[in-house]
């Protein structure tokens, strides 16, 4: 019993530090946003007082048109995934048509490739199309993923085929089965799945350097741009990370519950 207690001491002790050490660096970057250049070189490792408000305004000013450009690109781009891939799979998973199984093969084919391997053709794509340094070219790539379809269609086909045909019976089309079975019974996995590909537009670094000029940069490429070079007033770099990190933080704020539960089912499903 005694020595059950003390390696449960050393297991909390071991767990409050690794804690500790998750935190502190993102409660420095919050304290070090409000702090003057001058706190900051004395007193970078400790809150101090007075705050300084100022940086968020100045970090406001200089990154706007990147978290602009942003939303509208990870909002845009979140609508047509979820419309396109669960048409998409709910097609291959529930309707029947010539070379469905085929389409379901190469889905799967494609979501063992490397994405580093198609980076150079997807590039030269683009290029040729002309719609490099256009929204488009952050928009479409995520619109037509393969991984999204692949597990969608896991889920769709989890579904009793029953429904959709009592639904054939009362006189449903194939999109009224699609748009008021599917969709509502898959509900938690398409908020799942908005969740994270509003986060991965917004988080998205190398994609929009590699097909978008500098002054068209999403928020991610933008903070690199504006804040890489050794001028930049460091407490105002934080304040501008911290900027963008908080559309994030509130989207999880509220809809982390939903979050869980899209993952949960469909991990029961799959």
């Amino acid at each position: 019993m005694r020595k059950s207690n003390i390696s449960q001491i050393i297991l909390n002790v071991i767990i409050c530090i690794l804690f500790i050490l998750g935190l502190y660096p993102l409660m420095m970057a919050l304290w070090c946003a409000f702090k003057s250049p001058n706190q900051y070189l004395l007193y970078k490792w400790v809150p101090t007082l007075p705050l300084r408000g100022e940086n968020i305004i100045l970090a406001y000013k200089r990154i706007a048109p990147y978290m602009l450009r942003t939303i509208l690109v990870a909002c845009v781009s979140t609508i047509t995934t979820i419309i396109v891939t669960s048409m998409a799979a709910f097609s291959i998973s529930k309707l029947k048509f010539l070379g469905s199984k085929v389409l379901f093969a190469l889905i799967l084919g494609l979501n063992m490739v490397p994405g580093v391997l198609t980076l150079v053709p997807t590039v030269s794509l683009f290029h040729n199309l002309h719609l490099n340094n256009t929204l488009w070219a952050l928009i479409l790539p995520p619109t037509f993923s393969t991984g999204t379809t692949f597990l969608l269609i896991c889920y769709f086909r989890s579904l009793p085929n029953v429904l959709f045909e009592a639904a054939e019976i009362d006189g449903c089309n194939d999109f009224q089965k699609y748009l008021y079975i599917a969709v509502p019974l898959a509900f938690p996995l398409l908020a799942t799945i908005a969740i994270m590909q509003f986060t991965g537009a917004w988080g998205d670094f190398g994609w929009p350097m590699l097909i978008m000029s500098k002054e068209k940069y999403t928020i991610a490429a933008g903070l690199k741009v504006e804040f890489y070079d050794s001028t930049t007033s460091l407490p105002v770099a934080y304040a501008a990370y911290l900027l963008a990190s908080t559309p994030l933080i509130v989207l999880f704020f509220f809809t982390n519950k939903v979050y869980v539960e899209g993952v949960v089912s469909s991990g029961l499903k799959l």
